[in-house]
């Protein structure tokens, strides 16, 4: 779904304070109409200690990280997010600049 070194989702790495908005619904077998996305999402080579916060598109951006990491570092972590309007979720780096990769484990489409 996403691979910013290899230019999947996204291309490029995320940059400080940098907000990016990610197709969720339609794409690696999530369906139209699916509410939330459940990600494993990765942070790997960042060049400072940072943190990634992702969410509905078009929502207010959330006051907790759901991961956290030291520069050089990859970690990984579970992330289940609501889906935006649109069909997308955003993310956003907080320091230094940090490539991401974001794989679908599953969605909730609220008759589960």
């Amino acid at each position: 779904m996403l691979d910013t070194r290899k230019g999947r989702g996204l291309s490029g790495v995320f940059g400080a304070d940098q907000a990016r908005e990610l197709p969720a619904t339609g794409v690696g077998g999530v369906p139209d109409d699916a509410r939330a996305v459940v990600l494993n999402v990765t942070a790997t080579g960042g060049s400072a200690a940072s943190n990634l916060r992702v969410w509905a598109a078009g929502e207010l951006r959330p006051n907790v990280s759901n991961l956290n990491w030291e520069a050089g570092d990859t970690n990984a972590n579970l992330v289940v997010s609501a889906v935006g309007a649109d069909g997308t979720v955003s993310l956003r780096n907080q320091a230094g600049s940090v490539d991401v990769l974001a794989d679908v484990v599953g969605y909730y489409s609220d008759d589960q």
